[in-house]
C-alpha cells in the first residue's frame, strides 16, 4: 500500500502530469460534441428538442448536458461551452477520487482508488473525460450511486436525485439504476430502494414526457450489429487496447476485484457483488441487443459503477494488510511505461484535430448553405457550415431515419446530396449508392486515431466546384490515390 506518507506524493505527481495533458488538450473538442452544440443552438431557437429545428427529436443523448449546454450559451458562451463543462465534470471526479482516497483505511482498498485516479488522469483519461462531452460527469454520478450501496448514511432525497440525474444524463444509466434498486432491496434498505426507483422512474416519465422515448435516436442508429462470441471479444479487447493505459488498467482492475472477492462476498454481500458484476451483465446485454460500440466511452460509466462496487467489497470482507513492494514496482514500472507511449499518442491525435478543427472553423462556408452534404462524422461540418447534412450513421436526421438501415439512409442522402465529407473506406461505401463522378476534392482534413491518421475529404459537386471555395485546380475524386485506389 502507498503510505500515509506517500501517498501525496504519488496524488501530485499524477496530478502535475494531468494538469499538462489538460492544458495540452485545452482547445480540444471531440467531433461529437459540436452535436450537443448545435442541438443547444436549435434548442433555443425552436423553444424544442429539435434535429432540423421544425420537428421535435431525440437528437441528442444526453438531456441534461444538452440543457447545460444550453444554459451555457444563452449567457454568452461560445461553443467551447462543452469543454468547460467536461472540464468541470473531469475536476469533481478527480477531487472525489482523491478525496476516497485520503479517506480510505484499507490498505488494499486505498491502492485501488489511487489506482484509479491515476488512471483518470493519465493521457486517454484525460482525452475521454475533457472532450467536451458528458462522459465525465456521468462516471461521477455513477460513483455517487454506487456509494448509495455502501452506506446507511445516504438520505432517500439524495439517492432519488442521483438517480434521478444519472437517467437524464445518460438514458442508459437506468440499467445502474434497476441495478441499485434490486441491491437495496437485497441489503435491505427499503427506503432507499424506494427513492432510488421514484427517482429513476421520474428521468423515464420526464424522457417519454418530452421525447417520447427513453432511447435517443443514436441508441436506435446503433442497433445494427450481431456479434458472435469471438467478435465480440475482440471488439471488447480492441477498445480497451484502443484506450491505452485507462482502458488495459480499468479493466485489469475490474478483473481483479472481481477475482478476489466474488467467493467472500457471495454469501453476505450480494448487494454490493450485484453491483460489481453489474458491468458483466451490460456487456452480455450489448452483446445480444447487437449495440455498436465505436469506443471505451459509453462503457466507462459503468465500470466505475462495479469498479466502486467492488473496492466497497475489497474494504469489508479483503483481511487487511500491506501491498508489497515486489509487487506494486513492476505494476509502477509498466504503468509508466504505458503511460509513456499514450502520451506521444494524445499529443498526436490532440494537435492533429485541434488544427483540423480551427481551419474548419476560419474557413468560409457560406457557398454551401442551402445545399445538403453526407457524412459520417457530423459535428464539426453540421456546426461550422450551418448546412443541412444528411447522416450516414443516422444521428441527427431524426427517428424514423435512425431506424433505417445503413444502405437504406445512403440512398436517401444520395438524393438530396451536393457535398461529402468522407475519408477513403467511407467514400468507398458511399460510391455505392451516389455517383461522384466529376465531383472535386476542395479540401482535405486531418485527424488521427490511436491507430494512426485519418484524412477526411470535402468532396463537392461541379456545381460548386468554384472559386473562392474550391481552387481551380481542384482534382476530381480520380485524381486523388486514396480515394482512387477506395473506390476500386
Amino acid at each position: 500500500m502507498p503510505s500515509r506518507a506517500a501517498l501525496p506524493i504519488i496524488v501530485a505527481l499524477a496530478l502535475v502530469a494531468g494538469t499538462v495533458e489538460v492544458v495540452v488538450a485545452r482547445r480540444f473538442l471531440l467531433d461529437d460534441a459540436l452535436i450537443h452544440v448545435r442541438s443547444a443552438d436549435l434548442l433555443l431557437q425552436a423553444g424544442f428538442p429539435t434535429a432540423d429545428g421544425a420537428t421535435r427529436s431525440f437528437a441528442d443523448s444526453s438531456p441534461l448536458f444538452l440543457l447545460l449546454t444550453a444554459a451555457g450559451l444563452a449567457l454568452g458562451g461560445s461553443f467551447y461551452v462543452t469543454k468547460i463543462l467536461s472540464l468541470a465534470a473531469f475536476g469533481g471526479l478527480v477531487a472525489a477520487l482523491i478525496a476516497a482516497a485520503w479517506r480510505e483505511r484499507h490498505p488494499q482498498a486505498q491502492a485501488i482508488v489511487v489506482a484509479m485516479l491515476v488512471l483518470v488522469l493519465s493521457p486517454f483519461g484525460v482525452k475521454w473525460l475533457t472532450d467536451g462531452m458528458e462522459t465525465g460527469l456521468a462516471v461521477l454520478l455513477a460513483l455517487m450511486l454506487a456509494a448509495t450501496l455502501d452506506s446507511e448514511r445516504h438520505r432517500p432525497v439524495a439517492a432519488g436525485m442521483i438517480a434521478l440525474l444519472c437517467v437524464l444524463v445518460r438514458p442508459e444509466l437506468v440499467a445502474l439504476v434497476a441495478v441499485t434498486v434490486v441491491g437495496q432491496v437485497v441489503r435491505p434498505n427499503r427506503r432507499l430502494a424506494m427513492a432510488t426507483a421514484l427517482g429513476g422512474l421520474a428521468a423515464v416519465a420526464a424522457l417519454y414526457g418530452v421525447f417520447g422515448s427513453l432511447w435517443s435516436d443514436a441508441a436506435v442508429a446503433k442497433l445494427r450489429y450481431g456479434y458472435s462470441l469471438m467478435e465480440f471479444l475482440e471488439l471488447l479487447a480492441s477498445v480497451a487496447a484502443g484506450a491505452g493505459l485507462l482502458g488495459v488498467g480499468l479493466t485489469l482492475v475490474w478483473l481483479g476485484l472481481v477475482a478476489i472477492t466474488i467467493r467472500a462476498a457471495w454469501r453476505t454481500g450480494r448487494a454490493l457483488l450485484l453491483g460489481e458484476l453489474s458491468f458483466l451483465l451490460v456487456l452480455i446485454a450489448i452483446a445480444v441487443r447487437g449495440q455498436a460500440v465505436e469506443g471505451i466511452r459509453p462503457l466507462l460509466p459503468f465500470l466505475a459503477f462495479s469498479l466502486a462496487c467492488g473496492v466497497a467489497l475489497v474494504r469489508r470482507w479483503v483481511p487487511a494488510s500491506p501491498m508489497r513492494m515486489r509487487v506494486l514496482l513492476p505494476l509502477a514500472a509498466g504503468a509508466v511505461g504505458l503511460w509513456a507511449v499514450d502520451a506521444l499518442a494524445f499529443d498526436r491525435i490532440v494537435r492533429v484535430q485541434v488544427q483540423s478543427m480551427e481551419a474548419m472553423r476560419t474557413r468560409d462556408w457560406s457557398v454551401l448553405r442551402g445545399h445538403t452534404g453526407v457524412a459520417w462524422d457530423v459535428g464539426y461540418l453540421a456546426y461550422f457550415t450551418k448546412a443541412p447534412v444528411c447522416d450516414a450513421q443516422g444521428l441527427i436526421n431524426g427517428p424514423a431515419f435512425a431506424r433505417l438501415s445503413l444502405p437504406e439512409r445512403l440512398r436517401h442522402c444520395a438524393e438530396v446530396a451536393d457535398f461529402a465529407f468522407v475519408d477513403p473506406p467511407r467514400f468507398h461505401i458511399l460510391t455505392t449508392a451516389l455517383d461522384m463522378s466529376g465531383w472535386r476534392v476542395c479540401g482535405r482534413f486531418d485527424f488521427a486515431h490511436r491507430r494512426g491518421p485519418v484524412n477526411v475529404y470535402l468532396i463537392v459537386a461541379p456545381q460548386l466546384a468554384h472559386e473562392p471555395f474550391c481552387p481551380a485546380s481542384a482534382p476530381r475524386v480520380d485524381g486523388v490515390d486514396p480515394l482512387r485506389q477506395a473506390a476500386r
